[in-house]
């Protein structure tokens, strides 16, 4: 008998626990949609964050260097004195 009321009582609280669950599930979409005609008057719109998405960088795809790897040197000195142009942004003045 006494295993028979603690049963009752957990599934009372469980079914009291999911009712609040979907009341506060109502509520937040009533105020998701009355956030979002305020919002579409203005040109903008409320979205759910599960529903961005995010680029996914596969895998063995690294950018830059690998750690370890020692840094390229910089060749500015031999390159000026050849005359060649240089690719890319032009360095730092200090």
């Amino acid at each position: 008998m006494r295993n028979k009321s603690k049963r009752a009582e957990l599934f009372e609280s469980v079914q009291a626990v999911l009712a609040e669950k979907r009341a506060l599930l109502v509520r937040q979409k009533g105020l998701i949609e009355a956030i979002n005609r305020v919002l579409s008057k203005i040109g903008y719109s409320a979205v759910p964050t599960d529903s961005i998405v995010r680029p996914v960088r596969r895998r063995g795809q690294r950018r830059g260097r690998k750690p370890g790897r020692p840094r390229k040197r910089r060749t500015t000195f031999t390159a000026s004195m050849r005359g060649l142009k240089r690719r890319g942004r032009p360095p730092k003045k200090k």
